[in-house]
């Protein structure tokens, strides 16, 4: 637990590991998340400092696919944590199935769903999808500069 004068907060990345359907996210300052869920971290080499969190982390940590629960999104507004020239568009994730970019990425338990938009139809965009471990989406989110 930090107990310093100054506060140091983290970003405590929830890989699915038992933790149910769709971990989420969390800032920790003190040991315990900004928001009102409680979170409690089991250890301490599962945090990573805000600090370090690289200009493409925070793009993914802000864009609407971002696995942050949705209290420690708001704290963001509260603090000053988020740099100022960050870039405008976050990093995109390269599908290692078919080596193509993601449209959009989804969980379900285990597994991370990969879309990618093949053909639009009256309006409404038709998609496929790949099914890789979801640790490997969460290695990527992680450290978008490195490729898995």
């Amino acid at each position: 637990m930090v107990t310093d004068e100054n506060p140091t907060y983290f970003i405590y990345y929830r890989n699915h590991e038992g933790w149910g359907l769709s971990p989420r996210d969390h800032i920790i300052r003190d040991g315990e998340s900004v928001c009102n869920y409680n979170v409690s971290v089991p250890k301490q080499d599962s945090l990573k400092p805000l600090s370090e969190v690289s200009d493409a982390e925070w793009m993914l940590l802000l864009d609407h696919q971002s696995n942050l629960c949705k209290g420690c999104t708001e704290s963001l507004g509260w603090h000053d944590f988020i740099p100022d020239d960050l870039p405008e568009e976050p990093p995109v994730y390269v599908c290692p199935v078919c080596d193509e970019p993601a449209d959009d990425v989804g969980f379900r338990q285990h597994l991370a769903y990969i879309y990618h938009e093949k053909d639009v139809h009256g309006g409404m965009p038709d998609y496929e999808a790949h099914k890789i471990p979801r640790e490997h989406y969460d290695d990527w989110r992680q450290n978008p500069e490195k490729s898995c």
